[in-house]
């Protein structure tokens, strides 16, 4: 995904937190705490009839684009593209997505259609991303790896770690990449060909 794109979809997640969230620090749109007071309407009858009220209502703001609805996915598609990326107040807004969404406070694991996984924080975001396919690996003129993932990432190695070239057999075997957060910001990428890590940053 190009820099262009992600901040289109982060765009889109900012748009959707104030209508989902119901959070201390984000209000709720009108729409959604009006379809939410219908659940404490006494009797069943009137209960009935105010969440068909407000549910037309909300459904007319989604229409209208007043209400944008995100689905849990986009937001942890937001968490795996922004990997890597130093971008202020991603991290912040998709633990308000996740609180705002119910997500229990727990660390999680999910793996994803081409093997790969992903290591969620329990606070949002992500900590680890592991068994990432492998498209290319090219390397510049001082030796240093350039990898480019399947999902479009491409990180460029910063220090001077040997691990061996790769060959285009590897590749074809299927190359899987781990990425793993280091210190101060910095990152470890390991290939599986060999066990090594090296620094690693993200170019695109």
């Amino acid at each position: 995904m190009t820099l262009a794109r992600f901040a289109s979809v982060l765009l889109a997640s900012a748009l959707a937190a104030p209508a989902a969230l119901a959070h201390q620090d984000e209000p709720a749109s009108p729409a959604y705490t009006a379809l939410m007071a219908c659940r404490a309407v006494e009797p069943d009858t009137e209960r009935m009839a105010c969440m068909d009220r407000e549910l037309a209502a909300f459904a007319r703001a989604v229409e209208t684009g007043h209400v944008v609805v995100i689905e849990r996915e986009a937001v942890r598609a937001l968490e795996r593209e922004s990997f890597g990326i130093a971008m202020p107040g991603v991290q912040r807004l998709t633990g308000l997505l996740r609180r705002g969404g119910g997500e229990s406070a727990e660390a999680e694991t999910e793996t994803l259609q081409d093997g790969s996984q992903i290591i969620y924080r329990a606070d949002g975001g992500v900590e680890e991303m592991r068994a990432l396919p492998v498209r290319t690996v090219n390397y510049d003129r001082t030796g240093r790896a350039i990898v480019t993932l399947a999902n479009g990432q491409v990180w460029v190695q910063t220090d001077s770690t040997q691990f061996g070239r790769v060959s285009r057999s590897r590749l074809e075997e299927g190359l899987t990449a781990d990425l793993i957060p280091g210190a101060l910001g910095s990152y470890f990428m390991a290939l599986s060909h060999h066990p090594r890590r090296f620094r690693a940053r993200r170019s695109e």
